[in-house]
């Protein structure tokens, strides 16, 4: 009994999430369909938002143990530093076990941009040969303490500014109903019928929208398309921005005497990450080979915040001899409050943004920097650079000035386009990219997020509630414990003082 009453005993965690409960959710006439469909026989499959895509053909099952989610919906919703770690087997979903890919903790959103919750959710990566992108399983429902009526094809649960209904689709679940069966059929043939049928999850657009219902496209997928070329899928795709828009130039004061610094050492893994890098450089047009250079600089690897390496050029002799750009650059505290109150917003990034723009000819060769195989400079503007801020964000004033402040706010490389009705998405986008287009600035389809009520911008998240705490900064602090004696409040008082 003692074992029990321990085991029963109630977390820190689980005292935060009962503030739910408090929130009635009742099914009443108003909640009643047109028609009952097919008494409870129709599945509920809903379109959440995971990472800040927008994930169609989403099963609602309250009898599976487990949330999964596909290879196909992972990989395109997959951003920098996820990493999947390793899971047990699934037992029970298809004959004998499955191993998964791994598992991995995914922000899953329901409700609209006045009111919607954000739950972080355990996903199980597998396939399974479901015509789902994924399933939301009890653990999830009980995250966000949903509740489920079969009947009326709905599912509530509480949000900050009261219940949050979220409706099945009903076509999407017939559909995947008939993809079920078909594919449940042919497996059960005998050898040498016809081949079994696949059933591959419908592959997302590049611009990361996934639609995977069967059934007309929305207006913004259909849009995003038409507008293909203001994305830039490989270095050739992108012109880069023209020199009578806009090039880096270099003032070097009058007298400052050029530095050649001496080859510094780099670990053997170190010199072959630096070998690639100069080979896609070269590749992409970004540097040229230069000989007998006046500036000389050295590389440095560093680590990402994804564990990745990146190769950056250390500058600093030759941002000493450069005089600073008074370019003003925007409050970062105007831009994100400017976003409070949108119905959506969209998150742009350009494609190697800043190599988009071309240093001016007579300063190419003082960014001349050294490596194990040649001395290279670049063509197009590096990090690193004292003044390369300046420039990008002066960039983004020329081609969008007429919208910065109104529907665009930008951020050197960050931009966010606001819409304040969700009427005038498409309107805005399509004011947007014209500008783009005239400056033939290049987006990142990859790293693009279209129509969201809620993001991340410039370390915070935004939504029409205004900005809001970013989950994965305050997580230590949520998860700390309550103090149990009077030495943990002590010891809590001292590491948060007055």
């Amino acid at each position: 009994m003692k074992r029990e009453l321990l085991a029963a005993a109630p977390t820190h965690e689980a005292t935060r999430r009962a503030r739910w409960s408090e929130v009635a959710l009742t099914f009443d006439q108003t909640d009643h369909p047109p028609c009952v469909a097919r008494g409870g026989q129709i599945a509920m499959v809903v379109s959440p938002t995971v990472c800040n895509v927008k994930l169609g053909r989403v099963l609602i099952d309250g009898g599976a143990a487990l949330n999964i989610l596909s290879p196909a919906a992972f990989d395109a919703i997959k951003a920098p530093g996820m990493v999947l770690r390793p899971s047990q087997p699934i037992i029970g979903v298809t004959p004998g076990h499955t191993w998964p890919l791994g598992h991995i903790d995914l922000p899953v959103t329901f409700g609209g941009s006045a009111n919607f919750r954000t739950e972080r959710v355990n996903f199980d990566v597998a396939d399974l040969s479901l015509p789902y992108n994924a399933v939301l399983g009890r653990p999830a429902l009980v995250k966000f303490m949903a509740a489920v009526h079969y009947a009326y094809l709905q599912m509530k649960m509480p949000g900050p500014g009261g219940p949050i209904s979220v409706h099945g689709d009903l076509k999407v679940a017939l559909a995947c109903m008939e993809q079920r069966a078909d594919h449940l059929s042919a497996a059960s043939k005998p050898e040498g019928g016809d081949e079994r049928l696949g059933t591959s999850v419908p592959t997302a657009p590049r611009q990361r929208m996934i639609t995977c219902d069967e059934v007309p496209e929305d207006a913004l997928v259909s849009f995003l398309r038409a507008n293909a070329d203001v994305f830039a899928w490989r270095p050739a795709d992108m012109p880069g921005v023209p020199r009578e828009v806009i090039e880096h130039r270099l003032a070097v004061l009058p007298g400052a005497r050029p530095v050649r610094q001496k080859v510094r050492r780099q670990a053997p893994e170190r010199q072959a990450f630096i070998r690639e890098e100069v080979a896609r450089l070269l590749e992409a047009g970004f540097i040229r080979e230069v000989i007998h250079p006046e500036w000389l600089a050295n590389p440095v690897v560093v680590p990402k915040a994804n564990g990745k390496l990146r190769m950056c050029i250390d500058y600093t002799d030759l941002n000493k001899a450069c005089p600073k750009d008074p370019y003003p650059l925007p409050r970062i505290d105007q831009i994100v409050d400017s976003t409070a109150g949108c119905d959506l917003l969209c998150f742009l990034d350009a494609y190697s943004g800043y190599h988009q723009i071309r240093m001016a000819r007579e300063d190419e060769e003082k960014t001349a920097f050294i490596t194990p195989i040649g001395t290279y400079c670049y063509t197009t503007m590096p990090f690193g650079l004292k003044n390369a801020g300046p420039t990008f964000q002066r960039t983004t004033r020329i081609s969008l000035g007429s919208q910065i402040g109104r529907n665009v706010e930008a951020y050197v490389d960050d931009l966010v386009v606001k819409t304040r009705n969700q009427e005038t998405l498409l309107s805005d986008l399509a004011e947007t990219f014209e500008n783009l287009r005239s400056a033939r600035i290049k987006l990142n389809p990859d790293k693009c997020v279209f129509g969201v009520p809620a993001g991340k911008l410039l370390g915070f998240l935004v939504s029409a509630r205004g900005i809001e705490a970013n989950p994965e900064k305050i997580r230590a602090i949520e998860r700390m414990r309550p103090p149990a004696n009077l030495g943990m409040c002590n010891a809590s008082l001292v590491a948060w003082p007055p």
